[in-house]
């Protein structure tokens, strides 16, 4: 079977704002490995937005019948490596029988025999931005006690514009209690989304 350590429940996705440590744990008493000490028949696919990338360099550790490989997908300062990962692993033995699949999630997305489908992991190391400002001009402002002011003479909006990733929507609607906003796309949320 393969254990890929702390995975959450296939339908959440785990949130990692540092680096993110990946282990797959294999028992498997007949075995082969490569010149690299990766076990042979096994493969994985790591994926980021959906899209294939080269998978991060793999360290094998063998103990008896105790087969671990590791990678980490590491938070850069440039945010170059933000985005939401998947990985599958497919693994038979020298006799090719597929692996049991055994997860700290309890389901499975992928229903290939021999075959793990990871919840999806998202790395996140960008802080939300947020701007505020008015839809109308102020007709005045004033500083007072070292405190400006804007006043308006007409019904004014207050904008507040929230760019993120990963936004929360609940906790938005906890924040702003019942008011209708515009999502980074452009389209209208309504106040039951937020």
């Amino acid at each position: 079977g393969v254990n890929n350590g702390t995975a959450p429940l296939a339908e959440y996705k785990a949130y990692y704002n540092k680096d993110m440590k990946v282990t797959l744990t294999f028992d498997e008493k007949y075995f082969n490995t490569d010149a690299n000490g990766k076990l042979e028949h096994f493969e994985i696919c790591v994926t980021k937005d959906d899209v294939a990338i080269e998978t991060p360099a793999i360290t094998w550790t063998h103990e008896e019948n105790v087969h671990k490989a590791e990678f980490t997908i590491s938070a850069l300062e440039d945010h170059s490596n933000d985005g939401d990962y998947q990985f599958e692993v497919k693994y038979c033995d020298c006799a090719e029988n597929w692996m049991d699949v055994t997860s700290a999630s309890t389901s499975n997305e992928s229903s290939v025999e021999g075959t793990y489908k990871s919840p999806i992991l998202v790395m996140d190391t960008t802080a939300p931005v947020v701007t505020t400002s008015y839809a109308q001009d102020p007709s005045q402002s004033l500083t007072e006690n070292g405190i400006e002011r804007d006043y308006f003479n007409v019904e004014t909006t207050f904008v507040v514009e929230v760019v993120d990733r990963n936004i929360r929507y609940q906790e938005l609607k906890d924040v702003l209690n019942g008011v209708t906003g515009v999502n980074v796309d452009g389209d209208a949320i309504a106040d039951t989304q937020l």
